[in-house]
């Protein structure tokens, strides 16, 4: 369905407490309204879906939160050309599709944790190693193993997250050594600062083995395990596997994200989960994709 943009006027989005948002909503005129969570998520798009940057306008509002809350009262409020874009986090397959449902499909949500780890694959990171370090003696099956030994080893944060997540206590940070003591101890010492209730290491750990069981059962399937945690842990932990491992230095993870996109873009285009995201995107502005 084609959708009427309309330039913003007068309080009709009082709803927005930030200013700067009102103002980039403003400044997109005529373009679809695109809420998006950051910055970065906005320069990455601009490099996949350059073809769309005429009609489109990507919004960043902070976090999935408000993504979600700033949609919600512009259905309540029957305003027209706004979508938006989340990451998956640790939703589930039917948790996806229900509330995709309940925002009229003006949400899309990434089928893998986070927009990051689209960048996670084999031949993208070569060509990230070969920019950083020509005569890198490293070729894509060298790379393979790495990334399964890092989702192997980021198992127990997956785990120490869900758990952390079960007891809504904020996750850990990506820095965070992917060993299972310092994991155990850094989740328990979270949950018992933010929790009033009588709360032992023992109930702690019980949750925490649940969840691993569970995530070991993927057998190191990447598909898998790209929906159970953030690209922000593998990138911190694929930096540091190249520095101290291979003497590779690669860029701060920002810069690699951008590197990482545009060699996307460049090698294979746009397929999969993301052109998926560009039909839903020329779709709800109108054109056919």
């Amino acid at each position: 369905m084609s959708l009427t943009f309309k330039k913003v006027s007068g309080g009709k989005f009082d709803f927005i407490e930030d200013q700067e948002v009102k103002n980039l909503i403003e400044e997109a005129g005529r373009k679809k309204v695109v809420f998006v969570e950051g910055d970065t998520d906005v320069r990455v798009f601009l490099i996949f879906y350059d073809n769309l940057e005429d009609k489109i306008s990507f919004i960043p509002v902070g976090n999935h939160h408000k993504v979600k809350e700033y949609l919600e009262k512009i259905i309540d409020r029957n305003i027209e050309g706004f979508v938006g874009i989340i990451d998956r986090d640790f939703m589930l397959d039917a948790d996806i599709d229900k509330m995709i449902k309940e925002f009229n499909n003006m949400l899309y949500i990434h089928n893998r944790y986070t927009l990051e780890n689209y960048l996670i694959e084999s031949e993208y990171l070569l060509e990230l190693i070969k920019d950083n370090c020509m005569s890198a003696k490293i070729d894509e099956e060298d790379v393979k193993k790495v990334i399964q030994e890092i989702f192997k080893k980021l198992q127990v944060v997956m785990a120490g997250n869900m758990t952390l997540l079960y007891y809504s206590v904020e996750k850990l940070k990506k820095n965070i050594p992917p060993k299972e003591d310092a994991v155990l101890k850094n989740i328990s010492s979270k949950i018992k600062a933010n929790k009033d209730e009588k709360i032992n290491d023992e109930m702690i750990q019980t949750k925490y083995i649940t969840y691993l069981e569970s995530i070991r059962k993927s057998d190191g399937d990447i598909t898998k395990l790209n929906k159970m945690i953030s690209g922000k842990y593998f990138f911190y932990n694929f930096k540091y596997e190249m520095k101290h491992n291979h003497e590779i230095n690669i860029q701060d993870n920002t810069a690699t994200i951008f590197h990482l996109a545009r060699i996307l873009k460049t090698k294979n285009g746009i397929k999969g989960d993301l052109l998926s995201l560009q039909k839903f995107l020329m779709n709800s502005c109108g054109q056919v994709s």
